[in-house]
């Protein structure tokens, strides 16, 4: 694999790590605006909330191999 292409490899994995801490941000918002009104949040939106979180370990422990494998390609 070409360095170029290491490179837009990295950058696609740190795009998709942005998606899913925007994500985590929508949710949470959600359960704080039940919590502000004093409902309690739904299973759901703890499940989405846990969910987007494992997600983003995930693509942000493929970030770091990613980076880690470009770094040591020079």
């Amino acid at each position: 694999m070409s360095c170029a292409s290491r490179v837009d490899e990295a950058l696609r994995l740190l795009d998709e790590a942005m998606t899913l801490v925007e994500r985590v941000e929508e949710s949470i918002g959600e359960i704080a605006a039940a919590a502000s009104s004093g409902q309690p949040a739904s299973r759901g939106s703890l499940y989405a909330a846990y969910t987007y979180i494992v997600r983003l370990h995930d693509k942000l422990a493929q970030l770091r191999n990613a980076i880690y494998n470009l770094a040591s390609s020079e």
